[in-house]
């Protein structure tokens, strides 16, 4: 059994919070609806460091990611059936518009070294604009280049979850059947031609596809995996063996179970809100 000990790193009394994030840094960005305007704060060490009005933002917005990068903002938003990379300039209070996407968008994973991947739904992998089936996009923040352009592509029937660690790669997937568990190590090797490597290292399979059927966030630690599935407030534990993968039981110790929790996995860690509180699971602790 994997049991996950939680405390409390953070309380943000806040109402009508849409969305939370915490960068690799420490920063908590919380946006929250005031008076029919979306509010951005920022905190570092529980001190608010900004607090801006997200002006332009319709109400019917979905925030799929709010994170720094290079002492920049990255605003990635739903609106108006067209997902917007945009960054967020803290002088003037505007939101600058980096790129778009009309391919349909399950997830945004922003890496330590700039690279934003972005993970396709079925409807993006088998769109008409999309002949080659690519079920993963890397677009760097910086160079404003896409990577990886010939990689990533017949293989997935929807991209659920991404994370990054030290310059390997983890894809939660769909595939024919069952859910895809891969790792690759990728490297951008020069920025002037764009060249760049990402290979595959280890698959495994999840063959209950009915039971294991949505993921948002993932974590791999050692070897041993979590996904969670933040829609339905549920999460999975496994024990990462050669050749397949083995189901835990899990618990979490520490929290209100009658709130609502939103998760998100940062680096190696787990970060929880819970009742306006901010908890960080700081181990992993497996019970005989």
């Amino acid at each position: 059994m994997i049991k996950l000990v939680v405390k409390q790193s953070g309380e943000y009394k806040r109402e009508n919070i849409f969305y939370f994030n915490i960068s690799r840094d420490g920063r908590i960005y919380i946006v929250t609806l005031n008076n029919g305007t979306f509010v951005l704060e920022i905190f570092k060490d529980d001190s608010v460091i900004l607090k801006k009005n997200l002006e332009g933002i319709s109400l019917d917005t979905h925030f799929y990611l709010v994170d720094s990068y290079d002492e920049e903002i990255i605003i990635v938003y739903f609106e108006v059936h067209v997902c917007k990379l945009s960054k967020y300039c803290k002088e003037s209070s505007e939101i600058h518009q980096i790129c778009s996407f009309i391919l349909s968008v399950n997830v945004f994973h922003l890496d330590e070294s700039g690279l934003l991947w972005i993970g396709l739904t079925e409807e993006g992998i088998f769109d008409d604009s999309n002949p080659r089936g690519k079920g993963l996009i890397a677009f760097h923040l910086k160079e404003k280049q896409f990577y990886f352009n010939d990689q990533f592509m017949g293989m997935m029937y929807e991209c659920y979850a991404l994370q990054s660690l030290n310059s390997n790669l983890y894809l939660c997937y769909e595939e024919e059947e069952s859910i895809v568990i891969a790792q690759y190590h990728y490297k951008v090797e020069s920025k002037t031609n764009h060249k760049s490597l990402c290979k595959v290292l280890k698959k495994h399979y999840l063959n209950n596809s009915e039971h294991f059927n949505y993921f948002d966030q993932m974590l791999i630690l050692r070897n041993e995996l979590i996904l969670i599935n933040n829609l339905e407030d549920r999460l999975y534990a496994f024990r990462i063996e050669e050749k397949k993968l083995i189901e835990l039981d899990l618990m979490i110790e520490g929290l209100d179970r009658e709130e609502k929790k939103v998760y998100r996995t940062v680096g190696d860690k787990i970060f929880i809100l819970n009742n306006n509180k901010i908890y960080l699971c700081d181990y992993v602790q497996r019970q005989q």
